[in-house]
């Protein structure tokens, strides 16, 4: 579990730090992170609904422009 300070310095990351975030995690462990960071992600189209990391991922989080979406490819972040 992420301790109080550290939730709040993630509620603040800046859309570098949330790429950055996703290029160092799979899919599952993103998604696991920003939910926790208050970072409100929306999966907005998805391969397979039980395996975040099988397949693509397409998901906007709070702190990106809009009409960017982060895209997974079989757990690895693959861009924008």
């Amino acid at each position: 579990m992420i301790a109080e300070s550290n939730n709040l310095k993630l509620r603040d990351m800046t859309r570098d730090e949330i790429i950055r975030t996703a290029e160092m995690n799979d899919a599952a462990a993103f998604l696991a992170i920003a939910e926790q960071a208050g970072l409100a992600p929306t999966i907005i189209d998805q391969d397979n609904i039980f395996d975040a990391n099988d397949g693509y991922l397409n998901v906007i989080v709070n702190g990106l422009a809009r009409g960017e979406a982060l895209l997974f490819v079989d757990g690895e972040f693959s861009g924008l």
